[in-house]
């Protein structure tokens, strides 16, 4: 779920609009499964944790290297 959490991450985004987009792929795309907002959180500390993914300004963005 991380790789398409950064796949939608073109641009900087709330956290609810992130949630919105991965819904609405996940829905659209039978090969995905549906997931829980908990699932999508725990993603999202992962991401951080390993450094994929920052806040600024209370908005996520890919991390720069």
């Amino acid at each position: 779920m991380g790789a398409d959490i950064l796949r939608l991450m073109n641009e900087p985004s709330t956290v609810a609009n992130l949630w919105d987009k991965l819904r609405k792929r996940r829905s659209d795309d039978a090969s995905h499964p549906t997931v829980s907002y908990h699932w999508f959180v725990l993603s999202l500390d992962l991401l951080f944790l390993l450094g994929a993914i920052d806040i600024h300004q209370g908005l996520l963005l890919k991390a720069t290297a």
